[in-house]
């Protein structure tokens, strides 16, 4: 991953609010690059993607793909992989969960699941994240 790939994603997320298609490809792009490792997690962070990712849910609420790749992006951002919590202890999870509380992430994502209820994509991975923050 370029090092500042969270960061240009995020900045054309926040250039383009207003296109959803912009916003979907956006979280997508942040929840694949999360889902790698706690490296890349701290990077989308850093980047102030938990931001970006709850604004774009907000901003297009009835846009599915949206939701769906939001919440994935924010369960792959919250998500700590074994050896993080074996040897971390967790500290890392702990910051990315406080960045996600301070987006706004838990409206956002019972938000997603009161409207998009029967995509289970939506739903499994808003329950994952809202039992972690």
């Amino acid at each position: 991953m370029a090092a500042d790939a969270p960061s240009a994603i995020v900045r054309a997320m926040n250039r383009h609010r207003d296109k959803a298609k912009v916003q979907e490809n956006g979280c997508r792009a942040l929840s694949y690059i999360a889902a790698h490792t706690d490296a890349h997690k701290e990077a989308v962070v850093a980047a102030d993607a938990p931001r970006a990712i709850v604004r774009a849910m907000n901003q297009h609420q009835n846009k599915s793909k949206v939701q769906e790749n939001g919440c994935g992006a924010l369960a792959n951002i919250i998500a700590s992989s074994v050896l993080e919590s074996l040897f971390a202890q967790g500290s890392n999870t702990l910051r990315r969960r406080q960045a996600l509380s301070n987006a706004g992430a838990k409206s956002a994502l019972e938000s997603a699941k009161r409207r998009h209820g029967s995509n289970n994509g939506i739903v499994t991975s808003a329950n994952s994240v809202l039992s972690e923050i």
